[in-house]
C-alpha cells in the first residue's frame, strides 16, 4: 500500500536505490507485475515464482545475464 514507482519498490523491499538493484532484485521486482500487492518478494506466491522463473529464463535466452556480469 502507497509504493508506487520502481524507486519506491527498490526502497521499501531492499532498502536500496533502484541504480543499487542487483539483477535478482529486479527480477524479483518485475515480477511482482502485474499485481504487487499480492505477488511480491516477500509473499513469494506460487504467480510470483512462476513470473520470476519466466523472466529469468528469458534473460537467460537473451544471454542478458551473461553480458550483465560480463561488465562488472
Amino acid at each position: 500500500e502507497g509504493v508506487f514507482g520502481a524507486e519506491a519498490a527498490a526502497r521499501h523491499y531492499f532498502g536500496i536505490s533502484v541504480e543499487h538493484l542487483s539483477t535478482e532484485q529486479a527480477v524479483d521486482l518485475a515480477a511482482a507485475l502485474p499485481s504487487p500487492k499480492k505477488h511480491n518478494a516477500k509473499t513469494q506466491t506460487k504467480a510470483w515464482q512462476q513470473r520470476r522463473e519466466a523472466i529469468l529464463e528469458r534473460l537467460n535466452k537473451a544471454d542478458w545475464l551473461r553480458k550483465q556480469l560480463a561488465r562488472t
